[in-house]
């Protein structure tokens, strides 16, 4: 988008194929606009599977990833919440 910018087009243009010297950077918007629309389509993949984990991912154990280094062989205490 900022070179689009840097190339001349202006912010919030409804058809900017209406200007001649911007007929050439119809593809670079197209390919903008997939872009966004593939980024909006992760993030909602992302806060789907964000929120299914929330409420029925099966809670990770003391050492989940099986680490051997020191701050996971320390005990956990909960009353250092209290």
């Amino acid at each position: 988008m900022h070179l689009v910018g840097l190339k001349g087009q202006m912010r919030r243009l409804y058809d900017p194929g209406q200007y001649e010297f911007l007929k050439p950077l119809a593809a670079t918007n197209g390919f903008i606009t997939w872009a966004a629309i593939a980024l909006a389509i992760s993030q909602l993949l992302f806060f789907f599977n964000f929120l299914w984990s929330l409420k029925g991912g099966a809670p990770a154990g003391t050492n989940p990833w099986a680490a051997e280094s020191l701050e996971w062989s320390a005990p956990e205490h909960e009353e250092m919440a209290a």
